[in-house]
């Protein structure tokens, strides 16, 4: 699904972004044991019309994004880059 997000870098203003966003249903073992969607982006590896490799700072940097199908958007980590090339970045959020 195709969104427009917010941005936010610790410091900075927020920017508009476009991102790809992938829901993946995991089990979890935990005291719940119930299950746990994760967020996965992907978003241009660019400054200024995305996020930079070099400007990602995982645990702090948030999106705005419905962290569920058919949610109001909230703000998200970042927890871990996925991968990156020069073109893309596949971000995971929680």
């Amino acid at each position: 699904m195709k969104i427009n997000a917010l941005y936010r870098k610790e410091g900075q203003d927020d920017r508009n972004i476009e991102v790809l966003v992938f829901y993946e249903t995991e089990n979890i073992e935990s005291r719940t044991r119930g299950r746990n969607t994760s967020v996965h982006i992907i978003v241009k590896n660019d400054t200024t019309i995305g996020i930079g490799a070099d400007e990602v700072d995982t645990g702090i940097d948030k999106i705005t994004i419905p962290p569920r199908r058919g949610m109001i958007c909230k703000w998200m980590r970042i927890t871990e880059v996925l991968s990156q090339n020069p073109g893309f970045l596949r971000l995971k959020l929680k």
